[in-house]
């Protein structure tokens, strides 16, 4: 298995033969939003949440690699809860509506979110016995299992040549070792730049590829989508 980054060396006629090379795009909805937009470190991105993910994935791709043919974007998520913010359905529902009508190569799969709530020690005070409050706990399933059986499924189909894996969930590990050692394709991983890629997914990556907040700068949808009712959320602003 060659290493990733060595590309150009062990694989001559995959990108200096032949024609465009089949690509198809394969996001972890949850996973590309909690390690782009959630936490301090990601603060300067939340107003790019407005993402044009048929925009986004070419161009980290096509920095290095200039042969790629993206035939579908594959968007796997789930619809959330309002528990903790009830205009954070509305925002999710625009924006997935938004793919649909103007990302004609994006295709949305659902998994479910489940919310629990539990009961956690408040901290930072001085009390000998500090009160508990309640906290909701998000809960996302089925989307990495949705997302592996379609990866697996393209590649038996020979859908894809090469495929583009935006996520870093370790449980991807069997189907990727799948992917490229059953099917002989070849995975690319993209991710923020801030991630600790998981030494799970290395392992059967054909490469790792970074995007950063200016990547996210130019990949917006319009604000005012063409045709439609849907605009970006105010909150978003």
């Amino acid at each position: 298995m060659p290493k990733a980054g060595l590309i150009l060396r062990y694989e001559p006629f995959l990108y200096w033969g032949g024609g465009k090379i089949k690509t198809i795009s394969y996001i972890d909805g949850f996973n590309l939003y909690y390690n782009t937009f959630k936490g301090k470190r990601n603060t300067d991105n939340i107003r790019y949440k407005w993402l044009d993910l048929e925009k986004l994935i070419p161009r980290v791709v096509s920095k290095k690699y200039k042969k790629n043919t993206f035939l579908k974007t594959k968007y796997y998520t789930a619809h959330v809860s309002g528990k903790e913010d009830p205009g954070k359905v509305e925002r999710q529902n625009v924006y997935l509506n938004t793919l649909k009508n103007f990302c004609q190569q994006t295709e949305i799969y659902y998994g479910n979110y489940i919310v629990k709530e539990s009961y956690r020690t408040k901290v930072h005070n001085f009390f000998l016995f500090p009160p508990k409050v309640k906290v909701f706990l998000p809960e996302e399933k089925g989307s990495d299992v949705n997302l592996a059986s379609h990866m697996l499924l393209d590649a038996f189909q020979n859908e894809y040549e090469v495929a583009v894996l935006v996520s870093n969930d370790s449980d991807l590990e069997e189907p990727m070792r799948i992917v490229t050692e059953v099917f002989n394709k070849k995975i690319i991983l993209v991710q923020p730049k801030h991630v600790n890629t998981s030494k799970s997914l290395i392992k059967y990556s054909f490469d790792v590829l970074r995007f950063d907040t200016n990547d996210l700068k130019e990949c917006q949808l319009p604000l005012d989508i063409p045709y439609t009712k849907y605009h970006k959320p105010n909150e978003w602003k």
